[in-house]
């Protein structure tokens, strides 16, 4: 693709937009501060390339900020437990080969940079009961969001948010019984698990983990929003 016509889809891709904004709200910040959040779905070429750009950069100046501190003894072993095992994801090839109808994309907005994003599949048959609900293909909270004590974190809890105002769309807007399913890594075990999830073993591929939210521990995990 020559730069030209590089431009020419960038520009039909923005003239696509149709966004709205499924929820709204404040939200406490790590440092106290109270900040406005929206919670918005429909893609949006121009969210998924921040998701791309000020994710990475900011994922490669910590990098960068370890090396310049610590030995290369130390480095390499930091590094591997860096809560980056995303890093490799990139949004923009997903904005381009998840475009059916069948997948539906959400990001949390705030202080004008996206602070989270959703990825779903729907309908999925739910491992319960065989009634539609929908699955999570791809969720990650901005980097800077993230636990680690090499990260000035910004805020904690969005990963739950977003996947709540998710649950709440698929319930009110398409009318799905409450409950989700995904597969995980390993290191988000405990995550899924503590929420509320149930694995299923026999589903695990590629070292992905299979979970699915009952309708019961959906109602639980939502708590005041429905």
């Amino acid at each position: 693709m020559t730069k030209d016509e590089l431009y020419t889809w960038y520009q039909d891709e923005r003239d696509k937009i149709s966004q709205e904004t499924f929820a709204e709200g404040k939200i406490k910040a790590c440092d106290s501060s109270e900040q406005k959040y929206k919670v918005l779905y429909g893609k949006n070429i121009d969210f998924t390339i921040q998701c791309n750009k000020e994710w990475g950069q900011f994922i490669l100046n910590t990098i960068l900020n370890i090396q310049h501190s610590y030995a290369d003894s130390q480095f390499h072993e930091i590094v591997n437990n860096l809560p980056f095992h995303d890093s490799h994801w990139n949004w923009v090839s997903k904005y381009c080969c998840l475009n059916a109808e069948k997948y539906d994309w959400f990001y949390i907005l705030s202080d004008d940079s996206v602070q989270a994003a959703c990825i779903t599949y729907h309908p999925k048959k739910s491992l319960f009961d065989g009634n539609n609900i929908f699955y999570i293909e791809y969720i990650a909270v901005a980097p800077w969001n993230r636990k680690s004590k090499f990260i000035v974190r910004k805020f904690h809890g969005l990963g739950s948010l977003l996947i709540k105002n998710v649950c709440c769309y698929y319930y009110d807007i398409c009318h799905y019984r409450l409950g989700f399913s995904l597969s995980a890594v390993p290191q988000a075990r405990g995550f899924y698990e503590g929420i509320g999830m149930t694995p299923f073993p026999e589903y695990d591929k590629d070292q992905l983990l299979f979970y699915e939210m009952s309708q019961e521990n959906t109602e639980l995990f939502l708590g005041g929003i429905k």
